[in-house]
């Protein structure tokens, strides 16, 4: 996610206002100006009640641009790109300090957004990360009975950990499939 492509967003907002869906695709997130760019996107869409879906890897600004949407919808990826989101708890691009205060403000606009289904509780596992590559992921697909939320301390020799035994729609997201 980029100032340019915040831009080309606005722009085709101008050109076709009835726009009302947004897919984000293989998004690592925002390297720089990550915090202007997705309120840049917010206000957008919550201008416009815009349906968000996420397709392949929507990892740290794309992730939160994806669940401010008024309806979620994770979409099937590639065998290479399963279709994930990545959230982990602000950090400054600079010295990786932690930016609690701006990851509150973001952790409760999601769970608002999600009419509460995805917890502050939930979303403060964040803050176990030893680094900004730990977080939460939420997984399209699992295998039955597992969860669709895990958690990693961001440490290479840690394994992901199953948090709960949370569903998609548990979470207020939808399982979404390609058109035929």
């Amino acid at each position: 996610m980029t100032t340019e492509g915040l831009q080309k967003f606005q722009d085709a907002l101008k050109e076709n206002p009835d726009i009302k869906e947004l897919e984000l695709i293989n998004s690592k997130g925002s390297a720089d100006n990550a915090g202007p760019i997705v309120f840049g996107f917010i206000r957008a869409i919550d201008r416009l009640k815009i349906k968000t879906f996420a397709r392949g890897r929507c990892f740290s600004s794309c992730a939160v641009v994806f669940l401010m949407g008024y309806e979620r919808t994770l979409l099937p990826g590639t065998a290479n790109d399963p279709t994930t989101l990545g959230l982990h708890a602000a950090r400054d691009n600079t010295n990786d300090e932690l930016m609690s205060r701006l990851t509150n403000m973001v952790n409760e606009k999601i769970t608002e957004r999600s009419d509460g289904k995805i917890s502050k509780a939930l979303l403060d596992t964040m803050y176990q990360a030893k680094n900004k590559y730990g977080g939460l992921y939420i997984a399209r697909k699992v295998k039955p009975g597992l969860s669709n939320v895990h958690f990693w301390t961001g440490d290479p020799n840690d394994d992901f950990a199953p948090v709960g035994h949370y569903t998609l729609d548990q979470l207020g997201i939808q399982y979404g499939e390609d058109a035929p």
